[in-house]
């Protein structure tokens, strides 16, 4: 009950939070140690001129940082909905890192990998570093912030050394990389109800390798088998290998090894309550393939 009582306390919190005329200039970017600050951008006041389209409030600023009397250092961060998402101080790649590496060492085969977030540029530029990943989907992405990024914190989308195909080293260019405009629900919905044409195309050709099989079992019952055992029969031991990678090869197009669901629990948008349910996160469950790890 305890338990139960402080997360309504904290949804609540969340809620008046959303409906406080306080902005980010006063509450986090109020801090002590920051010496310097101004805004870059704000979709509010800048959103006509740059021609950007988002429904949710977007501010970039800059500010100097006193590192506890040590040294200054400059920072610029982002912030959706006055909730910092990422800045270029050594913070957010940290976070990254904690998130993307422990569940890819652990699953080393993860070829395809599938983001939720507002924001997933520090953790893609974690995921491409693994040469063995085929296919990153991001989805739930806030556009307009990514486009944002690259113009005013291009470092977080630069992945020299390990971008593949796409000559400019742009971590969202990377052929690998997969953005997806769709809502998330929308995407989620299309993806478990639209099943591919090429599981019945296999399947097909897998009969059709039986009878083969068949035959030639019928044409060697009376052939000893190279370990001289009468019980073990290579046929179907090849047979069943075979079978085994095409439905390994299946489940990569449709199943992911890794999903990464990404949401800053005092963010106030709807996200935040809905992609944390057990109902949303059982379907997340559907997509992960059987060694799969859900962060």
């Amino acid at each position: 009950k305890g338990v139960r009582r402080t997360h309504h306390q904290q949804k609540s919190g969340r809620n008046e939070a959303s409906q406080s005329p306080l902005s980010v200039e006063s509450t986090i970017l109020s801090n002590h140690g920051i010496e310097r600050k101004r805004r870059l951008f704000s979709s509010n006041i800048n959103a006509t001129t740059a021609k950007i389209s988002t429904k949710d409030t977007i501010e970039i600023w800059e500010y100097d940082f006193n590192e506890r009397g040590r040294f200054t250092s400059t920072r610029r961060a982002l912030f959706l909905d006055s909730i910092l998402q990422y800045d270029t101080s050594i913070n957010s790649k940290v976070h990254a890192e904690a998130f993307v590496h422990p569940s890819m060492i652990a699953n080393p085969f993860a070829r395809r990998v599938l983001i939720l977030s507002a924001s997933p540029l520090p953790m893609l530029r974690e995921i491409l570093k693994y040469k063995e990943v085929e296919h990153v989907e991001i989805v739930g992405a806030n556009i307009a912030s990514l486009d944002l990024t690259r113009i005013f914190m291009p470092e977080l989308d630069d992945c020299s050394g390990y971008a593949s195909g796409n000559g400019n080293n742009s971590c969202l260019d990377d052929d690998r990389v997969k953005l997806v405009l769709e809502n998330t629900d929308e995407w989620l919905h299309d993806f478990l109800t639209n099943p591919k044409n090429v599981i019945d195309d296999d399947d097909d050709e897998d009969e059709n390798n039986d009878d083969d099989d068949d035959d030639d079992d019928d044409d060697g019952d009376d052939d000893d088998n190279d370990y001289g055992r009468d019980d073990i029969d290579i046929n179907k031991i090849t047979e069943w290998i075979e079978g085994r990678k095409n439905w390994i090869t299946i489940k990569d197009e449709l199943d992911f090894y890794v999903i990464m669901v990404d949401v800053p629990m005092e963010s106030t948008s709807e996200n935040a309550d809905h992609w944390l349910s057990v109902s949303f996160i059982d379907k997340i469950k559907r997509l992960i393939s059987d060694d799969g790890i859900l962060v």
